[in-house]
């Protein structure tokens, strides 16, 4: 955020104050990230960071290496750990919206570059939660994630969803079902000029995520799962 933040001002600040903050600051956090490699959800975190640092900075380098890395960067993160069902393969809604968040921050900063990542496989991982979710929107509860978790407090990346890919009526649909529920929440809402207020029909459908193995069954207000993987 901050990376982000200075790409913003950057141009509002004196030149020799620019060069102490990327050179002292920004660039050395950015090397310091590029030596603690590692293939969980923490390097997509660390990805994001290098790639919002290197546009900050101008540095196409550090871009570069954020997303094509090969075994680290983006794209290989996606490909290893993102199941064809699309849930992170940690099996946990806490967890796959923890390394959701970080490759949206990744998405977001390389946008004003020209790249587009929103494509199907982060779509994915829009598209797995919004079955798993009981009637009043709270989520399922599966391996090393914590019981609490709700639709609507994710709802703000749902944002982006929506405006990124095409206005899509589903998404749509849970933006108004959660906002009816708990109001406009996170900045994305900014990004979203758009009311929503009529999509209130939110739907989950029955399905088996058969990579990592649970099965959900809707009818009207009822909801089973069965895991088995």
């Amino acid at each position: 955020d901050i990376a982000m933040i200075y790409k913003v001002v950057k141009h509002h600040i004196p030149d020799l104050i620019q060069e102490k903050i990327e050179k002292n600051m920004l660039v050395p956090a950015a090397e310091m990230l590029k030596n603690r490699k590692q293939t969980s959800n923490w390097q997509t975190w660390h990805n994001a960071a290098i790639a919002c640092i290197g546009v900050a900075v101008g540095d196409g380098g550090l871009v570069d290496y954020a997303l094509h890395t090969p075994v680290y960067g983006y794209e290989a993160l996606l490909s290893t750990n993102l199941y064809g069902d699309g849930w992170w393969n940690e099996g946990s809604v806490t967890y796959h919206f923890y390394a959701l968040q970080a490759m949206l921050k990744t998405a977001e900063a390389v946008r004003c570059l020209g790249i587009n990542l929103y494509g199907s496989e982060l779509k994915k991982m829009f598209d797995a939660p919004m079955n798993s979710v009981y009637a009043d929107l709270s989520m399922v509860t599966h391996n090393d994630g914590w019981t609490g978790a709700t639709l609507t407090s994710y709802a703000r990346y749902y944002n982006l969803a929506y405006l990124r890919y095409g206005f899509s009526s589903e998404y749509a649909a849970v933006l108004g079902t959660c906002w009816a529920k708990s109001g406009r929440k996170g900045a994305e809402c900014l990004l979203n000029p758009n009311d929503l207020s009529d999509s209130q029909n939110l739907t989950q459908k029955s399905c088996v995520y058969d990579n990592i193995g649970y099965a959900v069954l809707h009818k009207n207000r009822w909801s089973a799962v069965m895991k088995y993987g």
